[in-house]
């Protein structure tokens, strides 16, 4: 995934656990357009990586993907300031197209 977006232009910094993940947001917030995570993380729920980002930097627009049975509903996703929310395949061109969406729309 992190080629496919570099291959589109995008500037992509990758993590493999959540609180690696918070760390590298928290040491510069403002470097970043965009979040995209998965619910199941080690050590710390896309979720709950989710809610210490917005602890952060409140605006800042949040994907939360998930593979497995489903641990929350796309309203409880929205809830927490999720912008989107997306299932397991994810196909690179409707992701691409996805994530435009999310970076040329505010926050409704």
């Amino acid at each position: 995934m992190s080629q496919f977006l570099g291959s589109m232009g995008y500037e992509v910094t990758t993590s493999t656990s959540s609180p690696e993940a918070l760390k590298i947001f928290c040491d510069e917030p403002h470097g970043f357009d965009l979040v995209i995570t998965d619910m199941t993380m080690p050590q710390m729920t896309g979720l709950k990586l989710s809610q210490a980002i917005h602890a952060t930097r409140p605006e800042i627009p949040i994907i939360l993907s998930t593979g497995y049975d489903i641990d929350i509903t796309e309203n409880e996703a929205k809830a927490n300031g999720i912008r989107k929310f997306v299932s397991k395949p994810i196909r690179f061109n409707e992701f691409s197209v996805l994530i435009r969406h999310v970076l040329d729309r505010p926050s409704t």
